[in-house]
């Protein structure tokens, strides 16, 4: 249907394709509601449970801390909300938005493993009961994965952009394996998804990189980036001691190490 197209008429009988377009547009709203709202909330109840037994076998140090969990909680949902009012109703975005920007960015902050786990979490909740759910939970939930684990301990600031590139291509890769063999795109179809998931790529890199920077700094979690900074050798005070204590200088490299 084009914009402005009438799609079914006053007291006309309403064909299947009628009915599936005036859903599709958000024109009409099933009756059967709260089975939607039902299947959501129980989903939403099995990653929760999914996540704590998984957490409760694994003695990690940001589980003993409540701001930790706070900071996690907060930036989970931040994703959810943003996921769920851009992607439902689009053909292009639901792959360019930057979902594996949260693995990535848990994974700075606390550990890769609990990058690994959230990124499961929400890659199967975000595209829950939307019409490419079938294409999109795989396309999101594999290009996660290998972003967290391209990553790895996130040492260098590279290794952020690496990580995009390894989404990006994943993310393609999952497009021609999930989408293109049943459903019919055009070329320009299939150039617009490729160029949306290099987008999601590179704005997932960047927005854990800006973000866990800015995180670091206001709630003051040590990350790898901050202890490869500090442990550089023309710090001021390892210079310092250069000079005048050589003798410390050298012990205190030793420490740093």
């Amino acid at each position: 249907y084009k914009a402005g197209q009438i799609i079914v008429l006053r007291g006309q009988i309403v064909t299947t394709a009628q009915f599936e377009a005036l859903e599709q547009f958000r024109l009409i709203r099933a009756k059967n509601a709260w089975q939607g709202y039902a299947g959501a909330g129980a989903l939403t109840l099995g990653v929760a449970m999914f996540i704590y037994l998984y957490f409760s076998r694994r003695r990690m140090p940001f589980l003993r801390d409540a701001r930790s969990l706070i900071v996690i909680a907060f930036i989970f949902s931040a994703f959810i909300i943003a996921a769920r009012l851009s992607v439902p109703g689009r053909t292009v975005v639901p792959y360019a938005f930057p979902l594996p920007a949260l693995g990535l960015l848990i994974a700075t902050l606390f550990h890769m493993e609990a990058g690994i786990v959230f990124s499961v979490a929400i890659a199967i909740l975000a595209p829950y009961g939307l019409p490419n759910m079938l294409d999109l939970l795989p396309y999101y939930l594999i290009s996660s994965l290998i972003g967290v684990l391209a990553l790895g301990a996130a040492r260098r600031v590279w290794t952020f952009f690496r990580a995009g590139l390894a989404i990006a291509i994943t993310g393609i890769v999952a497009l021609i394996a999930f989408r293109f063999p049943f459903t019919l795109t055009d070329v320009t179809g299939l150039l617009e998804l490729a160029g949306a998931a290099i987008f999601s790529g590179l704005a997932s890199s960047s927005i854990a990189l800006l973000s866990q920077y800015f995180l670091a700094q206001m709630l003051g979690l040590t990350t790898a980036l901050q202890l490869i900074e500090i442990s550089r050798p023309d710090s001021p005070l390892l210079q310092f001691f250069l000079r005048h204590a050589p003798g410390s200088y050298q012990h205190s490299l030793q420490v740093a190490n």
